[in-house]
């Protein structure tokens, strides 16, 4: 099943305006988890995996980006992950980005996309 986020109509219109973008849930690498890789290499590339979504008509929720699990503080870890689950669900499928490799947290939100019998989706795109 596919969700759709609806565009609401807005004064005038914008050519770079899409209908229907199609929920994703993008695991990127975390800088925390590759060892040996270059802070800003990893974040320039977890941007163009985010872009590449977009350009393929896809909205990604992509949590690594607005907190890494490592920042967040001991007492709201559980919280975190409850909240990265839920958004989770909301998408219509998982995207994993594989170019530098999948880590074990990766691997984790595989088996959780899984479980919830959610398409998971393999992609590299030139690093």
């Amino acid at each position: 099943m596919s969700r759709k986020i609806p565009m609401k109509k807005t004064h005038g219109t914008h050519p770079y305006l899409k209908q229907g973008l199609e929920v994703v849930n993008a695991i990127v690498p975390s800088t925390a988890f590759l060892e040996g890789k270059d802070k800003e290499e990893v974040e320039k590339y977890q941007k163009r995996c985010i872009s590449y979504c977009i350009e393929n008509g896809e909205a990604p929720i992509v949590a690594e980006k607005i907190f890494s699990f490592h920042q967040v503080p001991s007492s709201q870890k559980s919280s975190f992950i409850e909240a990265s689950l839920t958004l989770e669900k909301l998408a219509s499928k998982t995207v994993v980005f594989t170019d530098f490799g999948i880590t074990d947290v990766m691997k984790w939100h595989v088996a959780q996309a899984c479980s919830r019998n959610q398409n998971v989706q393999y992609r590299k795109i030139d690093t």
